[in-house]
């Protein structure tokens, strides 16, 4: 698909006359490499770039940088440390480190608190990951608001020209060379120019707006990953409500309450579990509990009905807590996430394509920059429940560079999850520990792309590579 086509096709019908507009834009910047979009691909992107010596704008649609991280409430890196190994290096890895140092809390991650109906099952934890030599794997939990600051900091010491409600809106190539990308701003329409784009805006809106070609959904019917928004609880009595859930098997993420709340009409949420954790600073409930289907995030009237739809879920759930949960009887909604999580949108097409078996076979790829061990993690697009497939304990998956480069494109650049991969793959790629990679890499080779001056498919690799690992990215097992 095109950017054109999806335009056609969701305004098309719309339409009652075209504008037709002749724009006088100033072109505002020059540098080596533009980066849009700062959630953590886009930070990581950056400041990588940035410290292999390019100069580095970074446009941000928001007032904030972090993304889904920090506007989006989804505050938790699970599993930072892995059964046998921390995995994940570099860039990520300093930020998670600093933000413990600010209040964040690592403790074991159990994955059947985030998917109870695996506690049911006899030999579960083998039956996934293998052996596990009975060890445990890391979760960090950190405060969203000490990211925003912790990421104007690392930007700043970095040298990274950070512009804030700054929305790409249009970008312009030439025979497969991006040359600028135009952005609205609260001051008016602005344009870039600059040597490498590297898009990591989620939804590829820089890359779909160059010409880049594009998936989306499943390829039997084309439905993406239900969205999301976190919300926080509280007025609540943290020790009773968590202990709750913890009495029985099939209390495990307020299971029965949510079966029937659903069976008497008091719930219309699809969802046959939900994820509860304290707040870092055990003074509420953050709660990943609402879920719409059928939602497309690049079309502004699908996020808007979602908008609506996931705060009506937010105070069912507080209603329901308030009625049925140990602790809650005094509890409010406290805040809705500002930003919605749109989990799936559009997947630039690449050099290459992660498949649905690289993740959880373990897939290893000569021009890998970086390696990940977090599941293919599919939310039901029609309905209540998950498709999780694990990679095997002591193992791991590589993210190829060449499905960072667009795929014809001389300059331009992905990260996050709207890089080159099957639905099903980028259930698992679109997750924080992979998208710390897959930023790494392509701010590293855009740095380097923009010094040496050649085709972004014709970079040297072993130069990506050692450059990779000079700066803390772990391509080999730590005892290797």
């Amino acid at each position: 698909m095109t950017y054109t086509q999806e335009v056609q096709k969701l305004f098309g019908a719309r339409t009652l006359e075209r504008l037709h507009e002749e724009l006088d834009t100033p072109v505002i910047g020059a540098c080596d490499v533009l980066v849009c979009g700062g959630g953590f691909a886009g930070i990581t992107a950056a400041v990588s770039a940035a410290r292999c010596g390019a100069r580095v704008v970074l446009l941000e649609r928001s007032g904030s940088l972090g993304g889904l991280a920090s506007l989006g409430m989804v505050n938790y890196v699970t599993p930072y440390r892995d059964w046998f190994e921390q995995v994940v290096g570099g860039i990520g890895a300093e930020i998670i480190e600093r933000l413990k140092e600010t209040g964040g809390l690592e403790g074991e991650y159990d994955v059947t608190e985030e998917h109870p109906w695996l506690a049911e099952r006899l030999g579960w934890k083998e039956e996934l990951f293998g052996k596990t030599g009975g060890r445990t794997r890391r979760g960090v939990q950190f405060d969203s608001e000490q990211l925003k600051i912790l990421a104007d900091e690392l930007t700043a010491q970095s040298g990274v020209e950070v512009l804030y409600h700054t929305q790409i809106v249009e970008a312009r190539s030439e025979g497969g060379r991006v040359t600028l990308a135009v952005a609205e701003t609260k001051s008016g329409r602005v344009a870039f120019r600059a040597k490498v784009f590297v898009d990591c805006t989620g939804d590829g809106d820089l890359a779909a707006r160059a010409g880049a070609g594009f998936l989306k959904g499943r390829e039997q019917d084309g439905k993406m990953l239900p969205v999301t928004s976190m919300f926080r609880i509280r007025g609540v009595d943290v020790a009773r409500a968590m202990g709750y859930q913890r009495e029985r098997r099939e209390q495990y993420g307020y299971a029965d309450l949510l079966k029937a709340a659903k069976a008497g009409g008091e719930l219309d949420i699809p969802h046959s579990y939900i994820l509860v954790r304290p707040t870092v600073y055990q003074d509420g409930l953050e709660v990943n509990g609402t879920r719409v289907a059928g939602i497309d995030g690049t079309d502004v009237f699908d996020l808007t009905k979602a908008e609506i739809l996931v705060r009506r879920q937010a105070q069912q759930l507080v209603e329901l807590f308030r009625r049925r949960v140990p602790g809650c009887e005094g509890a409010y909604l406290a805040e809705v996430a500002p930003l919605i999580g749109v989990r799936e949108t559009r997947r630039i097409v690449g050099e290459y394509i992660i498949g649905d078996r690289d993740l959880p076979s373990g897939a290893k790829f000569p021009d890998s920059v970086g390696r990940g061990t977090i599941h293919v993690d599919i939310h039901n697009p029609s309905g209540d429940g998950y498709d999780i497939r694990p990679v095997r304990a002591g193992d791991w998956y590589e993210i190829p560079y060449r499905s960072l480069v667009a795929k014809g494109f001389f300059n331009l650049l992905t990260a996050g999850r709207c890089i080159s991969a099957t639905s099903v793959a980028q259930s698992g790629l679109r997750l924080y520990l992979n998208v710390f990679v897959s930023g790494q890499g392509a701010g590293t080779a855009a740095a380097l792309l923009a010094r040496e001056g050649c085709p972004a498919a014709k970079l040297d690799v072993s130069l990506l590579q050692s450059t990779l690992v000079k700066h803390g990215v772990k391509l080999c097992p730590d005892n290797n």
